[in-house]
């Protein structure tokens, strides 16, 4: 099983939510611009077709872009979350079959979406108060620069099971896992 760490979000997963519940540590991703890639997951609007015309969810999870492996694809992704406000963790869905996405198949996505793709930057603008730096850093994934890409996972199928009122026990060994990583157990 491999587990990742979601950005928190209070929009279950359709579109950046803002700050609430967010690290207010320097140099993590989702305080430095305001907003984590992850926050489309769940989103229907990013059910789309690839060059084959298969339908496929696509998504970004910062644990790929950080530490994947070619057999990471073997295994269901269990996504969590960590309201940083409570400290409390989140379970938020199990993804069990799933691939990487490469640097062709996401600029693909973008060059047939680009509504699609105007309109999450739009999302970025409403949702961060960093709006030049926050602007800046989407753009960089969309044109894939520096390593960087908007999408790097697609599936078919999610099991979404977030319920705030449901934290992950203390006793769980997810509850020590803190980086934006893929965690394999």
């Amino acid at each position: 099983m491999i587990y990742a760490r979601l950005s928190y979000n209070t929009l279950n997963w359709n579109q950046p939510s803002g700050p609430n519940g967010k690290s207010r540590n320097l140099g993590v991703h989702e305080f430095d611009f305001g907003f984590g890639f992850e926050e489309w997951l769940c989103s229907d609007q990013l059910i789309l077709s690839n060059k084959d015309g298969l339908k496929y969810h696509y998504g970004y999870l910062e644990g790929i872009h950080k530490n994947f492996r070619a057999n990471d694809e073997q295994h269901a992704l269990t996504l969590f979350t960590i309201n940083c406000a409570t400290g409390q963790r989140f379970w938020v869905g199990v993804i069990k079959q799933w691939r990487a996405v490469d640097q062709n198949e996401s600029l693909f996505i973008i060059n047939q979406n680009p509504q699609l793709i105007n309109t999450m930057r739009d999302s970025v603008v409403a949702a961060t108060n960093n709006l030049a730096i926050a602007v800046n850093k989407f753009n960089q994934h969309v044109t894939n620069q520096n390593g960087f890409q908007l999408f790097n996972i697609k599936w078919q199928a999610i099991q979404f099971q977030f319920d705030i009122n449901r934290p992950i026990n203390r006793n769980n060994s997810v509850y020590n896992l803190l980086r934006f990583w893929l965690h394999r157990r």
